[in-house]
Protein backbone atom coordinates (compact mmCIF):
# COMPACT_ATOMS: atom_id res chain seq x y z
CA UNK A 1 0.00 0.00 0.00
CA UNK A 2 1.53 3.40 -0.93
CA UNK A 3 3.16 5.27 1.89
CA UNK A 4 3.23 2.34 4.32
CA UNK A 5 6.35 0.96 5.98
CA UNK A 6 7.57 -2.61 5.34
CA UNK A 7 6.39 -3.53 8.85
CA UNK A 8 2.94 -2.13 8.15
CA UNK A 9 2.78 -4.00 4.86
CA UNK A 10 3.39 -7.29 6.65
CA UNK A 11 0.23 -6.65 8.68
CA UNK A 12 -1.96 -6.33 5.59
CA UNK A 13 -4.24 -9.41 5.57
CA UNK A 14 -3.48 -12.00 2.89
CA UNK A 15 -6.34 -12.60 0.48
CA UNK A 16 -7.36 -16.10 -0.55
CA UNK A 17 -6.85 -15.70 -4.31
CA UNK A 18 -9.72 -18.00 -5.30
CA UNK A 19 -12.19 -16.27 -3.01
CA UNK A 20 -11.07 -12.96 -4.50
CA UNK A 21 -11.42 -14.12 -8.10
CA UNK A 22 -14.92 -15.53 -7.54
CA UNK A 23 -16.07 -12.24 -6.02
CA UNK A 24 -14.45 -10.26 -8.81
CA UNK A 25 -16.07 -12.56 -11.37
CA UNK A 26 -19.48 -11.82 -9.85
CA UNK A 27 -18.58 -8.13 -9.81
CA UNK A 28 -17.86 -8.31 -13.54
CA UNK A 29 -21.07 -10.26 -14.13
CA UNK A 30 -23.12 -7.45 -12.58
CA UNK A 31 -21.31 -4.88 -14.69
CA UNK A 32 -21.94 -6.85 -17.89
CA UNK A 33 -25.60 -7.50 -17.06
CA UNK A 34 -26.43 -3.87 -16.35
CA UNK A 35 -24.49 -2.71 -19.41
CA UNK A 36 -26.09 -5.17 -21.83
CA UNK A 37 -29.75 -5.00 -20.83
CA UNK A 38 -30.55 -2.00 -23.09
CA UNK A 39 -28.98 -3.82 -26.06
CA UNK A 40 -31.16 -6.87 -25.57
CA UNK A 41 -34.29 -4.76 -25.17
CA UNK A 42 -33.50 -2.15 -27.81
CA UNK A 43 -36.50 -3.05 -29.98
CA UNK A 44 -39.26 -2.78 -27.31
CA UNK A 45 -37.68 0.42 -25.98
CA UNK A 46 -37.57 1.83 -29.52
CA UNK A 47 -41.24 0.96 -30.10
CA UNK A 48 -42.47 2.41 -26.78
CA UNK A 49 -40.71 5.75 -27.20
CA UNK A 50 -40.87 5.95 -31.02
CA UNK A 51 -37.09 6.17 -31.48
CA UNK A 52 -34.89 5.93 -34.56
CA UNK A 53 -31.90 3.59 -34.89
CA UNK A 54 -29.64 6.59 -34.37
CA UNK A 55 -31.33 7.43 -31.07
CA UNK A 56 -31.00 3.82 -29.96
CA UNK A 57 -27.31 4.00 -30.88
CA UNK A 58 -26.90 7.08 -28.68
CA UNK A 59 -28.68 5.35 -25.78
CA UNK A 60 -26.62 2.17 -26.05
CA UNK A 61 -23.28 3.76 -26.85
CA UNK A 62 -22.56 7.48 -26.57
CA UNK A 63 -24.79 8.25 -23.56
CA UNK A 64 -23.00 5.49 -21.66
CA UNK A 65 -19.48 5.93 -22.98
CA UNK A 66 -18.86 9.68 -22.74
CA UNK A 67 -19.63 9.90 -18.99
CA UNK A 68 -17.60 6.72 -18.57
CA UNK A 69 -14.67 8.36 -20.31
CA UNK A 70 -14.84 11.57 -18.30
CA UNK A 71 -15.24 9.70 -15.01
CA UNK A 72 -12.46 7.29 -15.95
CA UNK A 73 -10.01 10.13 -16.54
CA UNK A 74 -10.88 11.68 -13.18
CA UNK A 75 -11.14 8.51 -11.09
CA UNK A 76 -8.35 6.40 -12.62
CA UNK A 77 -5.53 7.72 -10.39
CA UNK A 78 -7.62 6.97 -7.27
CA UNK A 79 -7.28 3.24 -7.93
CA UNK A 80 -3.55 3.46 -7.20
CA UNK A 81 -4.17 5.36 -3.95
CA UNK A 82 -7.32 4.07 -2.19
CA UNK A 83 -8.57 0.85 -0.58
CA UNK A 84 -9.80 -1.01 -3.64
CA UNK A 85 -12.12 -3.35 -1.74
CA UNK A 86 -14.18 -0.44 -0.37
CA UNK A 87 -13.98 1.27 -3.74
CA UNK A 88 -15.45 -1.74 -5.56
CA UNK A 89 -18.21 -2.12 -2.98
CA UNK A 90 -19.22 1.51 -3.45
CA UNK A 91 -19.32 1.14 -7.22
CA UNK A 92 -21.62 -1.90 -7.12
CA UNK A 93 -24.00 -0.15 -4.73
CA UNK A 94 -24.23 2.90 -6.97
CA UNK A 95 -24.75 1.18 -10.30
CA UNK A 96 -27.26 -1.34 -8.93
CA UNK A 97 -29.33 1.59 -7.73
CA UNK A 98 -29.02 3.25 -11.14
CA UNK A 99 -30.20 0.08 -12.87
CA UNK A 100 -33.28 0.17 -10.66
CA UNK A 101 -33.91 3.81 -11.61
CA UNK A 102 -33.54 3.02 -15.33
CA UNK A 103 -36.69 0.93 -15.17
CA UNK A 104 -38.58 3.93 -13.79
CA UNK A 105 -37.74 6.28 -16.68
CA UNK A 106 -40.88 7.52 -18.45
CA UNK A 107 -39.23 9.27 -21.41
CA UNK A 108 -36.14 9.10 -23.60
CA UNK A 109 -34.32 11.94 -21.81
CA UNK A 110 -34.58 10.17 -18.46
CA UNK A 111 -33.34 6.96 -20.06
CA UNK A 112 -30.32 8.85 -21.38
CA UNK A 113 -29.69 10.35 -17.93
CA UNK A 114 -29.84 7.00 -16.17
CA UNK A 115 -27.61 5.43 -18.81
CA UNK A 116 -25.09 8.27 -18.52
CA UNK A 117 -24.94 7.96 -14.73
CA UNK A 118 -24.43 4.21 -15.05
CA UNK A 119 -21.53 4.78 -17.43
CA UNK A 120 -19.85 7.14 -14.96
CA UNK A 121 -20.38 4.64 -12.12
CA UNK A 122 -18.85 1.78 -14.11
CA UNK A 123 -15.88 3.83 -15.35
CA UNK A 124 -13.22 2.51 -12.99
CA UNK A 125 -14.79 -0.82 -12.06
CA UNK A 126 -12.82 -3.03 -14.43
CA UNK A 127 -9.47 -1.23 -13.91
CA UNK A 128 -9.83 -1.50 -10.12
CA UNK A 129 -10.70 -5.19 -10.34
CA UNK A 130 -7.79 -5.90 -12.71
CA UNK A 131 -5.47 -4.00 -10.36
CA UNK A 132 -6.54 -6.32 -7.54
CA UNK A 133 -5.88 -9.33 -9.77
CA UNK A 134 -2.39 -8.04 -10.57
CA UNK A 135 -1.60 -7.91 -6.83
CA UNK A 136 -3.24 -11.27 -6.07
CA UNK A 137 -1.76 -13.54 -8.76
CA UNK A 138 1.83 -13.92 -10.01
CA UNK A 139 2.64 -13.17 -13.68
CA UNK A 140 2.60 -16.86 -14.65
CA UNK A 141 -1.06 -17.17 -13.58
CA UNK A 142 -2.42 -13.76 -14.51
CA UNK A 143 -3.90 -14.72 -17.88
CA UNK A 144 -5.77 -17.57 -16.21
CA UNK A 145 -6.91 -15.25 -13.42
CA UNK A 146 -8.06 -12.64 -15.93
CA UNK A 147 -9.89 -15.36 -17.85
CA UNK A 148 -11.83 -16.31 -14.72
CA UNK A 149 -12.64 -12.65 -14.18
CA UNK A 150 -13.80 -12.35 -17.80
CA UNK A 151 -16.10 -15.36 -17.38
CA UNK A 152 -18.13 -12.88 -15.35
CA UNK A 153 -18.94 -11.04 -18.59
CA UNK A 154 -20.48 -14.19 -20.07
CA UNK A 155 -22.26 -14.89 -16.80
CA UNK A 156 -23.63 -11.34 -16.79
CA UNK A 157 -24.98 -11.63 -20.33
CA UNK A 158 -26.45 -15.01 -19.37
CA UNK A 159 -28.22 -13.37 -16.43
CA UNK A 160 -29.39 -10.56 -18.70
CA UNK A 161 -30.69 -12.99 -21.31
CA UNK A 162 -32.60 -14.89 -18.62
CA UNK A 163 -34.11 -11.67 -17.35
CA UNK A 164 -35.07 -10.64 -20.88
CA UNK A 165 -36.27 -14.08 -21.89
CA UNK A 166 -38.61 -14.43 -18.92
CA UNK A 167 -39.15 -11.20 -16.98
CA UNK A 168 -39.18 -8.80 -19.93
CA UNK A 169 -41.12 -11.16 -22.17
CA UNK A 170 -43.71 -11.75 -19.43
CA UNK A 171 -43.97 -8.45 -17.56
CA UNK A 172 -42.32 -5.86 -19.83
CA UNK A 173 -38.87 -4.37 -20.24
CA UNK A 174 -39.07 -2.13 -17.14
CA UNK A 175 -39.38 -5.08 -14.77
CA UNK A 176 -36.20 -6.55 -16.25
CA UNK A 177 -34.25 -3.58 -14.86
CA UNK A 178 -35.92 -3.97 -11.47
CA UNK A 179 -34.94 -7.65 -11.30
CA UNK A 180 -31.37 -6.95 -12.45
CA UNK A 181 -30.74 -4.50 -9.61
CA UNK A 182 -31.26 -6.99 -6.77
CA UNK A 183 -28.10 -9.19 -7.08
CA UNK A 184 -25.79 -6.19 -6.73
CA UNK A 185 -26.66 -5.60 -3.10
CA UNK A 186 -26.03 -9.27 -2.33
CA UNK A 187 -22.55 -9.13 -3.89
CA UNK A 188 -21.69 -6.02 -1.86
CA UNK A 189 -22.50 -7.93 1.33
CA UNK A 190 -20.35 -10.89 0.24
CA UNK A 191 -17.41 -8.61 -0.57
CA UNK A 192 -17.67 -6.92 2.82
CA UNK A 193 -17.42 -10.27 4.60
CA UNK A 194 -15.06 -12.33 2.43
CA UNK A 195 -12.72 -9.96 0.60
CA UNK A 196 -9.60 -8.12 1.78
CA UNK A 197 -7.30 -5.53 0.21
CA UNK A 198 -4.12 -7.08 -1.30
CA UNK A 199 -0.67 -5.55 -0.90
CA UNK A 200 0.33 -3.52 -3.94
CA UNK A 201 3.17 -5.00 -5.97
CA UNK A 202 3.36 -8.10 -3.80
CA UNK A 203 3.31 -10.42 -6.83
CA UNK A 204 5.84 -8.50 -8.93
CA UNK A 205 9.41 -9.74 -9.19
CA UNK A 206 10.88 -6.27 -8.65
CA UNK A 207 10.17 -3.98 -5.73
CA UNK A 208 10.55 -0.95 -7.99
CA UNK A 209 7.58 0.82 -9.53
CA UNK A 210 5.21 0.17 -6.64
CA UNK A 211 4.66 3.77 -5.58
CA UNK A 212 2.05 5.86 -7.43
CA UNK A 213 3.46 7.84 -10.34
CA UNK A 214 2.34 11.16 -11.85
CA UNK A 215 -0.66 10.99 -14.15
CA UNK A 216 1.48 12.27 -17.01
CA UNK A 217 3.80 9.25 -16.77
CA UNK A 218 0.91 6.82 -17.18
CA UNK A 219 -0.44 8.87 -20.09
CA UNK A 220 2.95 8.78 -21.82
CA UNK A 221 3.15 5.02 -21.29
CA UNK A 222 -0.20 4.48 -23.03
CA UNK A 223 0.19 6.97 -25.88
CA UNK A 224 3.90 6.94 -26.71
CA UNK A 225 5.21 3.49 -25.93
CA UNK A 226 5.86 1.99 -29.40
CA UNK A 227 4.36 -1.38 -28.42
CA UNK A 228 1.60 -0.36 -26.02
CA UNK A 229 0.20 2.55 -28.07
CA UNK A 230 -0.78 0.56 -31.20
CA UNK A 231 -1.92 -2.32 -29.01
CA UNK A 232 -4.33 -0.05 -27.11
CA UNK A 233 -5.51 1.45 -30.40
CA UNK A 234 -6.15 -2.08 -31.65
CA UNK A 235 -8.21 -2.81 -28.53
CA UNK A 236 -10.18 0.41 -29.09
CA UNK A 237 -10.94 -0.45 -32.72
CA UNK A 238 -11.88 -3.99 -31.71
CA UNK A 239 -14.39 -2.70 -29.15
CA UNK A 240 -15.67 -0.21 -31.75
CA UNK A 241 -16.43 -3.02 -34.22
CA UNK A 242 -17.73 -5.34 -31.52
CA UNK A 243 -20.12 -2.80 -30.01
CA UNK A 244 -21.26 -1.69 -33.47
CA UNK A 245 -22.33 -5.27 -34.06
CA UNK A 246 -23.57 -6.25 -30.57
CA UNK A 247 -25.59 -3.04 -30.21
CA UNK A 248 -27.75 -4.01 -33.20
CA UNK A 249 -27.40 -7.79 -33.34
CA UNK A 250 -30.75 -8.33 -31.59
CA UNK A 251 -32.67 -5.82 -33.79
CA UNK A 252 -30.96 -7.28 -36.90
CA UNK A 253 -32.08 -10.82 -36.07
CA UNK A 254 -35.57 -9.59 -35.24
CA UNK A 255 -35.97 -7.59 -38.45
CA UNK A 256 -34.14 -9.79 -40.96
CA UNK A 257 -34.81 -13.26 -39.56
CA UNK A 258 -38.05 -12.71 -37.64
CA UNK A 259 -36.52 -13.90 -34.34
CA UNK A 260 -38.82 -12.98 -31.43
CA UNK A 261 -37.78 -11.35 -28.15
CA UNK A 262 -38.02 -14.61 -26.22
CA UNK A 263 -35.81 -16.39 -28.75
CA UNK A 264 -33.36 -13.47 -28.67
CA UNK A 265 -32.99 -14.01 -24.94
CA UNK A 266 -32.51 -17.74 -25.56
CA UNK A 267 -29.81 -17.13 -28.17
CA UNK A 268 -27.92 -14.78 -25.89
CA UNK A 269 -28.33 -17.30 -23.08
CA UNK A 270 -26.94 -20.18 -25.15
CA UNK A 271 -24.02 -18.10 -26.39
CA UNK A 272 -23.24 -16.79 -22.92
CA UNK A 273 -23.46 -20.24 -21.32
CA UNK A 274 -21.10 -21.70 -23.92
CA UNK A 275 -18.73 -18.74 -23.71
CA UNK A 276 -18.24 -19.18 -19.97
CA UNK A 277 -15.52 -21.73 -20.73
CA UNK A 278 -13.83 -19.87 -23.62
CA UNK A 279 -12.07 -17.19 -21.50
CA UNK A 280 -10.60 -19.91 -19.28
CA UNK A 281 -9.36 -21.94 -22.25
CA UNK A 282 -7.96 -18.83 -23.88
CA UNK A 283 -6.37 -17.74 -20.59
CA UNK A 284 -4.60 -21.08 -20.20
CA UNK A 285 -3.45 -20.85 -23.82
CA UNK A 286 -2.28 -17.26 -23.29
CA UNK A 287 -0.20 -18.28 -20.27
CA UNK A 288 1.54 -20.92 -22.39
CA UNK A 289 2.05 -18.50 -25.27
CA UNK A 290 3.32 -15.78 -22.92
CA UNK A 291 6.01 -18.18 -21.72
CA UNK A 292 7.50 -17.90 -25.22
CA UNK A 293 7.45 -14.11 -25.13
CA UNK A 294 5.17 -11.12 -25.64
CA UNK A 295 5.41 -11.11 -29.44
CA UNK A 296 3.69 -14.51 -29.97
CA UNK A 297 0.86 -13.43 -27.66
CA UNK A 298 0.29 -10.19 -29.59
CA UNK A 299 0.30 -12.07 -32.91
CA UNK A 300 -2.24 -14.48 -31.44
CA UNK A 301 -4.45 -11.53 -30.48
CA UNK A 302 -4.24 -10.17 -34.06
CA UNK A 303 -5.39 -13.51 -35.51
CA UNK A 304 -8.19 -13.77 -32.97
CA UNK A 305 -9.42 -10.28 -33.84
CA UNK A 306 -9.65 -11.25 -37.53
CA UNK A 307 -11.58 -14.45 -36.73
CA UNK A 308 -14.11 -12.59 -34.57
CA UNK A 309 -14.66 -9.97 -37.27
CA UNK A 310 -15.30 -12.63 -39.92
CA UNK A 311 -17.83 -14.41 -37.69
CA UNK A 312 -19.77 -11.15 -37.19
CA UNK A 313 -19.79 -10.51 -40.93
CA UNK A 314 -21.10 -14.03 -41.49
CA UNK A 315 -24.12 -13.23 -39.31
CA UNK A 316 -24.80 -10.12 -41.38
CA UNK A 317 -24.32 -11.67 -44.82
CA UNK A 318 -26.02 -15.08 -44.70
CA UNK A 319 -29.70 -15.44 -45.53
CA UNK A 320 -30.33 -18.80 -43.84
CA UNK A 321 -31.56 -18.16 -40.29
CA UNK A 322 -29.99 -21.29 -38.80
CA UNK A 323 -26.58 -20.37 -40.19
CA UNK A 324 -26.93 -16.77 -38.99
CA UNK A 325 -27.82 -17.69 -35.41
CA UNK A 326 -25.08 -20.34 -35.32
CA UNK A 327 -22.52 -17.76 -36.41
CA UNK A 328 -23.93 -15.37 -33.82
CA UNK A 329 -23.49 -17.90 -31.02
CA UNK A 330 -19.93 -18.60 -32.21
CA UNK A 331 -19.24 -14.84 -32.25
CA UNK A 332 -20.38 -14.58 -28.63
CA UNK A 333 -18.17 -17.49 -27.55
CA UNK A 334 -14.98 -16.04 -29.05
CA UNK A 335 -15.83 -12.38 -28.42
CA UNK A 336 -16.17 -12.85 -24.65
CA UNK A 337 -12.68 -14.39 -24.51
CA UNK A 338 -10.84 -11.79 -26.59
CA UNK A 339 -9.86 -9.33 -23.87
CA UNK A 340 -8.35 -12.06 -21.67
CA UNK A 341 -4.95 -12.11 -23.43
CA UNK A 342 -5.16 -8.36 -24.02
CA UNK A 343 -5.42 -7.44 -20.35
CA UNK A 344 -3.03 -10.17 -19.26
CA UNK A 345 -0.41 -8.61 -21.52
CA UNK A 346 -1.08 -5.07 -20.27
CA UNK A 347 -1.07 -6.06 -16.59
CA UNK A 348 2.27 -7.83 -16.96
CA UNK A 349 4.06 -5.02 -18.80
CA UNK A 350 2.73 -2.17 -16.61
CA UNK A 351 4.50 -1.25 -13.34
CA UNK A 352 2.21 -1.79 -10.34
CA UNK A 353 2.48 1.86 -9.28
CA UNK A 354 0.71 3.02 -12.44
CA UNK A 355 -1.33 -0.10 -13.18
CA UNK A 356 -4.68 1.27 -12.04
CA UNK A 357 -4.20 4.55 -13.90
CA UNK A 358 -3.02 2.85 -17.10
CA UNK A 359 -5.88 0.37 -17.07
CA UNK A 360 -8.29 3.25 -16.52
CA UNK A 361 -6.86 5.10 -19.51
CA UNK A 362 -7.23 1.96 -21.60
CA UNK A 363 -10.81 1.58 -20.41
CA UNK A 364 -11.52 5.21 -21.29
CA UNK A 365 -10.13 4.67 -24.79
CA UNK A 366 -11.93 1.39 -25.45
CA UNK A 367 -15.23 2.44 -23.91
CA UNK A 368 -15.47 6.14 -24.77
CA UNK A 369 -14.12 5.89 -28.31
CA UNK A 370 -14.88 2.24 -29.07
CA UNK A 371 -18.05 1.36 -27.21
CA UNK A 372 -19.36 4.92 -27.45
CA UNK A 373 -18.96 5.42 -31.18
CA UNK A 374 -19.59 1.90 -32.49
CA UNK A 375 -23.39 1.73 -32.00
CA UNK A 376 -23.79 5.33 -33.16
CA UNK A 377 -21.86 4.58 -36.35
CA UNK A 378 -24.10 1.59 -37.07
CA UNK A 379 -27.31 3.38 -36.08
CA UNK A 380 -26.81 6.55 -38.11
CA UNK A 381 -25.41 4.60 -41.06
CA UNK A 382 -28.60 2.54 -41.04
CA UNK A 383 -30.76 5.67 -40.88
CA UNK A 384 -28.77 7.24 -43.75
CA UNK A 385 -28.91 4.15 -46.00
CA UNK A 386 -32.61 3.51 -45.43
CA UNK A 387 -34.70 0.67 -46.78
CA UNK A 388 -35.52 -2.82 -45.44
CA UNK A 389 -31.86 -3.93 -45.47
CA UNK A 390 -30.27 -0.72 -44.20
CA UNK A 391 -29.04 -2.30 -40.97
CA UNK A 392 -27.35 -5.14 -42.84
CA UNK A 393 -25.35 -2.78 -45.05
CA UNK A 394 -24.51 -0.49 -42.13
CA UNK A 395 -23.14 -3.38 -40.05
CA UNK A 396 -21.21 -4.74 -43.00
CA UNK A 397 -19.36 -1.46 -43.51
CA UNK A 398 -18.81 -0.42 -39.89
CA UNK A 399 -17.91 -3.84 -38.49
CA UNK A 400 -15.79 -4.78 -41.49
CA UNK A 401 -13.67 -1.64 -41.46
CA UNK A 402 -13.32 -1.48 -37.68
CA UNK A 403 -12.42 -5.15 -37.32
CA UNK A 404 -9.86 -5.11 -40.10
CA UNK A 405 -8.19 -1.99 -38.68
CA UNK A 406 -8.08 -3.63 -35.24
CA UNK A 407 -6.27 -6.74 -36.50
CA UNK A 408 -3.80 -4.56 -38.40
CA UNK A 409 -2.95 -2.49 -35.30
CA UNK A 410 -2.33 -5.62 -33.24
CA UNK A 411 -0.05 -6.91 -35.99
CA UNK A 412 1.79 -3.56 -36.06
CA UNK A 413 2.35 -3.79 -32.32
CA UNK A 414 3.84 -7.26 -32.72
CA UNK A 415 6.32 -6.06 -35.36
CA UNK A 416 7.87 -3.73 -32.78
CA UNK A 417 8.79 -6.65 -30.54
CA UNK A 418 11.89 -8.81 -31.06
CA UNK A 419 11.42 -12.23 -32.60
CA UNK A 420 13.82 -13.96 -30.23
CA UNK A 421 11.70 -15.69 -27.55
CA UNK A 422 14.77 -15.86 -25.29
CA UNK A 423 14.62 -12.11 -24.75
CA UNK A 424 13.29 -11.10 -21.36
CA UNK A 425 9.94 -9.41 -20.97
CA UNK A 426 11.64 -6.17 -19.99
CA UNK A 427 13.84 -6.29 -23.09
CA UNK A 428 10.78 -6.87 -25.25
CA UNK A 429 9.04 -3.76 -24.01
CA UNK A 430 10.61 -0.55 -25.38
CA UNK A 431 10.39 2.17 -22.76
CA UNK A 432 8.41 5.32 -23.40
CA UNK A 433 10.03 8.73 -23.27
CA UNK A 434 9.94 10.40 -19.92
CA UNK A 435 7.14 12.94 -19.50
Amino acid sequence: MPGTTPEAREKIPRQNPWVAIVLLMLFNALMAMDRNLPMLMAEPIKIEFGLSDGQIGILIGLAFAVPLGVAGLLLGPLIDRVNRKKYLMGLVTIWSSLTLLTGMAWNYILLLGARAALGAAEASGQPAALSVIGDTFPPARRATAVSLFKIGSSLGVLFASGVVGYVAATYGWRYAFFAAAIPGYMVVLAMAILMSEPQRGAMDASASGREPVPYSAALVFVTRNPVVAPFVLGMTLFVFAGSAFSGFAAPFLQRNHDVGLGRIGLLYGIGSAMSMISPLLLGLAADRIMARGVRPLVLFVAILSAIITMSALAVVLVEVTLVAVTAFVFWQIVMHAMTTPCYAMLISVTPSGMRGTVLSLVTVATMCLGYGLGPIASGFASDHIGGPHSLRYALLVVVGIGGAASAWMFWLSSTRLPKDPADSEADQMPSAPSP
